[in-house]
């Protein structure tokens, strides 16, 4: 996660394309395993769970995936999506990158208030500058 996410930063539009296709299969995954019978069923004894490497019955637990896991997740890529967004004008392709990204993925991420709030406040932010960006950044905006 910490090598994949940073690449909306660099993407070109081509890539942005592809990564939106990766990272909605990605929250596809990681949101299956919050429902308990799936986690039980996929997750709860696979050794690639495990908190220790090498260690195959130190399984996190489902508790953990959600808090410390899944809550993570959401909070570091809409965060990396909100720096992307904070200077359209300047950084023209960057914020074309995350918003085409953002809507691909727009299915499966933010599916939390509390996360979805922040980026919307920047995409209305970026909408009100109308006149002043591209028309294709407002547009996706």
């Amino acid at each position: 996660m910490k090598g994949i996410i940073p690449t909306i930063h660099c993407c070109t539009n081509n890539e942005s394309e592809n990564l939106g296709i990766f990272f909605m299969e990605w929250f596809q995954m990681i949101d299956r395993w919050t429902n308990r019978e799936v986690w039980n069923a996929e997750c709860a004894t696979y050794s690639g769970f495990c908190q220790v490497v090498g260690q195959p019955d130190n399984v996190v637990s489902f508790e953990y995936y959600l808090k410390k896991i899944v809550e993570p997740i959401h909070a570091r890529f809409s965060q990396f999506l909100r720096v992307c967004f904070a200077k359209p004008k300047e950084q023209f392709m960057k914020t074309r990158c995350a918003l085409k990204i953002l809507f691909r993925i727009r299915s499966v991420f933010p599916k939390d208030k509390s996360i979805a709030e922040p980026i919307i406040d920047e995409l209305k932010r970026i909408i009100d500058m109308n006149g002043e960006i591209s028309k294709d950044i407002w547009t996706l905006a």
